[in-house]
């Protein structure tokens, strides 16, 4: 398989996440996953818990909810596939603990910091995306 993004798109729950682990495994064997759930409550830890259940337990698995590229130096080797899921709950994570009154200008600057975090994290990978 050539080397690119894909993005997965579709609403709450559709399978997307079902979807790019299929589609992970077609690329090979050495794969990497990219969890950015923030774990709040026993709803998002039971989430997290079939999520990691249907994951092969040969992959490896980063836990990022914040600083993808920090984290992600502490993974230098190639792999065949990196699976992120999700960037929804990257951003959620990011939004968290901020205070709801900081304004509209703010959260679209730490979504923009968010998403800057990710495009650098893409480009310092060895997979060459």
């Amino acid at each position: 398989m050539a080397e690119k993004i894909i993005l997965v798109l579709g609403g709450a729950r559709s399978g997307k996440s079902a979807f790019a682990q299929q589609l992970a495994q077609a690329a090979g064997k050495k794969v990497l996953y990219l969890a950015t759930a923030f774990i709040q409550d026993e709803e998002m830890a039971r989430r997290v818990a079939v999520h990691q259940s249907s994951r092969p337990a040969d992959w490896d698995t980063l836990e990022a909810p914040h600083n993808l590229t920090a984290a992600l130096k502490t993974k230098p080797d190639r792999y065949q596939a990196v699976l992120l899921d999700c960037v929804t709950l990257l951003l959620s994570g990011a939004f968290h603990p901020l205070d709801e009154n900081i304004g509209e200008e703010a959260f679209t600057q730490e979504a923009e910091r968010i998403m800057e975090d990710l495009m650098q994290a893409i480009d310092s990978r060895p997979e060459s995306w």
